[in-house]
């Protein structure tokens, strides 16, 4: 019989005293790709906000049978990783400062590196762009980048870590196909290690 991994029990989002979202039930197992798929206005955005603890949650989201909170941090903390459709990332430092903070929360000891040894920083997330086979430059500003760059920034930043879960939503929006494919290859790779992917969006044949 297979481990449930990640389970969603009666889960479900409000907006002021409407719910957005009625009892959405999930289990997903070790290295499944489990797809969500519905149309704008469906309550998919709900899922991510009510997880991160954006919008008020009911329910429980449960791992290897111990419930966590709704909040972004500690769902980082049980490395569950969210990349939601607009990146969120620190606009006004590089894309190497961006990596290193994603790494130093997993691994505080990095953030000294930075400190002593620049170099040895930026021949780390260099060394981890081109694992990823992405096309960015480790010292340009995150501003300076398109929305495609930055998107493909968020998925080096999420799979790199090798998190438990990775929860991408609409994550296919606004980048090219070379793009796209490249994702799948990590989404691959991510299951090959077996870990999980919940993957939300509203293009059925990306589901596939």
């Amino acid at each position: 019989m297979e481990e449930v991994f990640l389970q969603l029990v009666n889960f479900s989002v409000k907006d002021q005293d409407y719910k957005i979202l009625k009892n959405l039930n999930l289990e997903l197992q070790r290295g499944e790709i489990f797809a969500i798929v519905g149309q704008d206005g469906s309550g998919k955005n709900a899922i991510i906000d009510g997880l991160i603890g954006k919008l008020p949650a009911e329910g429980r989201i449960i791992q290897l049978g111990i419930s966590l909170p709704f909040n972004l941090i500690e769902l980082k903390k049980s490395k569950i990783e969210i990349v939601n459709q607009k990146p969120k990332l620190l606009e006004n430092m590089s894309i190497s400062q961006n990596l290193l903070l994603q790494f130093s929360f997993y691994n505080k000891k990095l953030n000294f590196l930075y400190l002593y040894n620049k170099n040895e920083v930026y021949k780390l997330t260099e060394k981890v762009i081109k694992e990823f086979n992405a096309n960015l430059k480790p010292n340009k500003k995150v501003k300076e980048l398109t929305l495609e760059e930055k998107k493909n920034l968020a998925f080096i930043e999420a799979f790199a870590v090798n998190p438990n879960v990775v929860i991408l939503y609409e994550p296919s929006e606004n980048i090219s196909l070379t793009s796209l494919k490249n994702l799948h290859s990590m989404i691959k790779r991510h299951k090959s290690e077996g870990k999980s992917v919940i993957y939300i969006t509203k293009q059925w044949e990306d589901a596939l």
